[in-house]
């Protein structure tokens, strides 16, 4: 069985935020980091630093990892609600 990884984006302080999610196999995101690697985009290896929006949907556009539109579809939206916050925002990966 692959561990899952939780994608989670947030919005506010550290004390009183409110968040999103999306939960994806560890396998299925490290394809999604080689893929990007391959294509020379910002958010490969880690997807763990500034919310990559532009790059997930460069990503997308590369049809690449078709097989996995879904999952980078819904990482590009917790990019994009981190992106568009008008405060603090952050985005973590967690074991689940």
């Amino acid at each position: 069985m692959s561990e899952r990884i939780v994608a989670r984006a947030f919005r506010g302080t550290r004390r009183t935020s409110v968040y999103r999610d999306h939960a994806v196999d560890a396998a299925v995101l490290g394809r999604i980091a080689e893929a990007s690697r391959r294509a020379g985009l910002a958010i490969a290896p880690s997807l763990t630093s500034v919310p990559r929006e532009l790059e997930l949907s460069e990503l997308r556009r590369a049809a690449e990892v078709l097989d996995l539109d879904g999952d980078v579809t819904a990482l590009a939206e917790l990019a994009r609600f981190c992106a568009r916050a008008r405060g603090d925002s952050w985005l973590t990966l967690v074991a689940a």
